[in-house]
């Protein structure tokens, strides 16, 4: 009706006002808009654009966007539902204050302040999988709520991108993975799962792949350093060394250096260069305590992994278990992982600690993982 016309009117001139790129799927969804504000949906979708920067003062803007959307509209559940993984992104890239434990107590109240609202809504209850999964490493809870989230609306995107993720960092399937996603895509070809997508190419090591699709995903967020992250560790595998220090380069410069995870990568590049004094001089720095600062232990690991020194990666493994970090230790059990470390059995009992499900059969670490993986409290 003329009612709703007016408001799609309004809200296409908002997104042209922040110069925030309206794709097609998003005009539908103002066309069949719930009674949103509008200046509550600008303030989210500024809130979403920082959180995408990566960097402690991207976050803590959007976070702030976040919560004056809320303020603004306190029926906008998405903008409350969104500021729970603004506090759980460090957990993944590092560089906010606080510990990792820390990060998940807001998020956890965030999402039950929600639930009371709408306990059976979908995105409710995918967003309360993501946090199961990453804070908790509750695998079954994050597939039982990815589960009901799709029984409760099957269109629900997140908890198909939860159901990838968790098929591909957790169960080592990624092509089951890449399904899962694919379904997503065809619902909302939006930018995360664009992002998502490179991420399984690479879980799969298929780096050619993930390269070409973080090349688009560049040309599609030019403020964005996730993908340059992810092209560092393609052409690294790729043997492209110079390629690979410059895409990690690039996302230092695109974070003001306030990115630990791109000092990581840096670190990486240069140590499968043989510039083994740089790697270990960045890995210096980045172990060195800072109480406000906080390095993911498997960003420190993965450099030491990549130099050779097994023992070292492993111990940083090891801290990264006993202090919970979240999103950073799941994403441990990918082929460039496997690579670095899967014939050592201290590695698989890492993997055991964090009672990951077995790799299925045919995949090409399945018999190395059988054979040196402890199976504590469960058969083999």
């Amino acid at each position: 009706d003329e009612r709703f016309e007016l408001r799609n009117q309004v809200a296409l001139a908002v997104a042209k006002e922040i110069e925030v790129e309206v794709l097609d799927h998003e005009r539908l969804q103002m066309l069949t808009v719930r009674d949103i504000e509008f200046e509550a949906y600008r303030e989210f979708r500024k809130g979403l654009e920082d959180l995408e920067l990566y960097t402690p003062e991207g976050l803590a803007n959007g976070i702030l966007h976040l919560k004056e959307a809320s303020a603004i509209d306190p029926d906008f559940l998405e903008a409350r539902i969104w500021e729970a993984p603004a506090h759980w992104v460090p957990t993944e890239y590092g560089g906010a204050t606080g510990t990792p434990r820390e990060m998940f107590v807001r998020p956890k109240e965030i999402l039950d302040e929600v639930e009371e609202i709408a306990p059976d809504a979908s995105m409710v209850l995918s967003f309360g999988g993501w946090l199961a999964m990453a804070a908790d490493w509750d695998w079954e809870s994050a597939v039982t709520k990815a589960r009901l989230a799709l029984e409760t609306n099957p269109k629900e995107v997140d908890a198909l991108r939860l159901r990838s993720r968790y098929r591909s960092y957790i169960e080592g399937r990624p092509d089951s993975a890449l399904d899962a996603l694919e379904k997503a895509l065809a619902l909302d070809n939006r930018y995360d799962l664009q992002t998502e997508l490179a991420e399984i190419h690479l879980w799969r090591g298929d780096y050619q792949r993930a390269l070409e699709q973080t090349e688009r995903n560049m040309k599609a967020n030019k403020k964005d350093p996730a993908p340059h992250l992810t092209a560092s560790v393609c052409h690294r595998n790729l043997g492209n060394f110079e390629a690979a220090a410059g895409a990690a380069k690039r996302a230092i410069e695109m974070t003001d250096g306030s990115n630990p995870t791109a000092d990581a990568r840096l670190t990486e590049a240069y140590a499968a260069q043989g510039q083994e004094n740089l790697a270990r001089g960045l890995l210096a720095g980045l172990e060195e305590p800072q109480e406000d600062w906080y390095v993911p232990s498997a960003a420190i690991a993965s450099g030491y992994a990549v130099l050779g020194d097994a023992t070292k990666a492993i111990e940083w493994l090891q801290k990264g278990v006993d202090n919970r970090e979240g999103f950073s230790m799941i994403k441990i059990r990918s082929d460039d992982w496997l690579q670095l470390l899967g014939d050592h059995p201290d590695y698989w009992h890492i993997i055991d600690q964090m009672k990951f499900p077995p790799l299925p059969i045919g995949h090409p670490f399945h018999g190395r993982e059988r054979e040196l993986r402890p199976w504590s409290d469960r058969g083999n």
